[in-house]
């Protein structure tokens, strides 16, 4: 024990004695690294530790005091969302610009329980962190965000916190292609390859912009599974190929904006502005009644 006490043995040299020790207590450090010391009077409780065979025995150091458990919340839904802006910029051989980038973190929070003192675990014999909800671990398939129910909901997935289609790439009918991306403040003219990442669009920001009777693609599957056929009045099937990060060109199948959310299993992005979202839904043409006709 010297190299941990730095004390000499309490025994006077002429007494016999087997065991070497001073009068202190255990030098060790509680079991939970609190900065406390184990509480045993017996200087060599450690050894005693590592040799006894007791299954009842806590051979562990313990403090006496209370502990805050540190194990990790043990519910299978996500504790917390943490939320990063960090802007990235977006490169290909044409051009280059920056974007707005939303990180999503999950947090998974430490358990709430306190641990009574000489003990290694709590009574409970769950852990649970202090959050009183606890989110849907399903995330968006275009964006990739958590839907922001309560985990074990039921009906659709949903989510005020859309962000950037980290799961979606730009198709088009040919290999390269030009666009505008739009901010809230600025709008910028952009060449595409088809196949990049659609990763500077923002989920719900983008069913903004194409606005009234847009549609989403869904690669077609052909025949009677065609959605023009599935899903009639709610989906056009293309008459080209398009091109995307296949090997090969496909024929897609354009569906209405509330159609495809619902087919994914989510409402659509835009659902808590329902005047907005209902915009979505109503044809795009212009009327084309003489009366509108200049003269």
């Amino acid at each position: 024990m010297k190299e941990l006490c730095g004390q000499y043995c309490m025994f006077d040299i002429t007494i016999d004695h087997e065991v070497h020790k001073c009068e202190g207590k255990c030098p060790f450090p509680c079991f939970f690294k609190d900065g406390n010391n184990c509480s045993s009077s017996n200087h060599f409780h450690d050894h005693e530790l590592k040799a006894s065979t007791s299954k009842t025995l806590k051979k562990e150091h313990l403090c006496g005091a209370r502990h805050q458990c540190k194990c990790d919340c043990g519910h299978e839904g996500v504790c917390f969302i943490s939320t990063k802006l960090a802007p990235k910029v977006y490169k290909n051989m044409y051009n280059e610009f920056t974007y707005p980038y939303v990180d999503l973190i999950p947090i998974t929070q430490t358990c709430k329980e306190i641990i009574d003192p000489g003990e290694l675990m709590h009574e409970n014999p769950h852990h649970f962190c202090e959050s009183a909800k606890h989110f849907c671990k399903t995330r968006c398939p275009d964006c990739n965000c958590f839907c922001d129910l309560e985990y074990g909901h039921e009906g659709y997935h949903s989510s005020n916190s859309h962000r950037n289609k980290d799961c979606s790439e730009y198709i088009a009918t040919e290999k390269i292609f030009s666009s505008v991306f739009q901010t809230e403040k600025v709008k910028t003219a952009v060449t595409y390859i088809a196949g990049d990442s659609a990763t500077p669009e923002i989920c719900d920001q983008y069913c903004l912009t194409k606005n009234r009777g847009h549609t989403h693609p869904m690669p077609c599957r052909g025949g009677d599974l065609c959605l023009a056929n599935t899903d009639k009045g709610f989906a056009i099937h293309s008459t080209e190929l398009f091109n995307s990060g296949a090997e090969e060109k496909c024929y897609y199948d354009f569906v209405t904006c509330d159609t495809y959310w619902k087919k994914l299993g989510w409402l659509p992005p835009n659902e808590k502005t329902p005047e907005v979202q209902k915009i979505f839904g109503k044809c795009n043409f212009t009327c084309g009644h003489s009366s509108h006709q200049k003269s």
